[in-house]
């Protein structure tokens, strides 16, 4: 179920016949790479870093990372948000390269990438992947082990699968987990809303093809009203 693409997902039901749904982290991989870059500087903070710091935070609990690199780089402003996300993840998990992607991103958040390309050089650039990934299990797999037996969920990276009862549930395990995680940084005040979403990931009953055709028959042999 996890390896299969995403366009055959869509036309699967839970073996009761629920609707699938699924519970994901906004902008997944560069709002990990944010909180672990904010949690370390917790241990290591300056007044130098104070403006990207409350940025990095502010884009992180609104879920929109993605948003701001593209509407604030003439370099990504154009892009599809495919190649935009790709363009970004090679730059945080490839090689240290002056490529544009990594220049633009040193730019927006210049600490965020000092640290990150210090890690790629001390310890091979497969360590940034290996930090995030890391990260993303000791979030997504440890609530999918609190997750109930009895009820419906898979786990597909950085996403939750579930029925729409659930769906509040394996959301407030995945709030608690990250704060417990990043205690430092995610504070009791901050609303965590934004950084994991809902969305639904089965086709409604109505909107397949053979129901629309269905009721588009019986609209045409519904019989005429003669008017005298």
């Amino acid at each position: 179920f996890a390896s299969m693409p995403r366009q055959v997902r869509k036309c699967l039901k839970t073996k009761s016949n629920e609707l699938i749904w699924e519970v994901d982290m906004s902008s997944a991989q560069p709002s990990i790479i944010f909180l672990e870059w904010l949690k370390y500087t917790q241990k290591n903070k300056g007044k130098h870093i104070d403006k990207e710091y409350q940025l990095c935070l502010k884009l992180l609990l609104s879920g929109g990372i993605y948003a701001y690199i593209q509407e604030n780089s003439e370099f990504y402003k154009g892009l599809s948000y495919e190649k935009l996300k790709k363009s970004i993840l090679s730059a945080i998990n490839a090689e240290n390269k002056p490529t544009q992607s990594n220049e633009e991103l040193s730019r927006l958040f210049p600490n965020v990438m000092m640290w990150v390309n210090a890690i790629k050089e001390k310890s091979g650039y497969k360590e940034v992947s290996f930090l995030g990934q890391s990260a993303e299990a000791n979030i997504f797999v440890e609530v999918y082990k609190e997750i109930p037996d009895e009820k419906f969920a898979l786990i597909i990276h950085d996403c939750i699968l579930t029925t729409k009862k659930d769906v509040l549930l394996v959301k407030k395990l995945l709030e608690d987990r990250v704060r417990k995680l990043f205690s430092g940084v995610i504070l009791e005040n901050h609303n965590l809303d934004k950084l994991f979403k809902t969305s639904l990931v089965s086709i409604r009953d109505e909107e397949l093809m053979e129901n629309k055709l269905n009721k588009f028959y019986d609209k045409i042999k519904e019989p005429k009203i003669k008017i005298e």
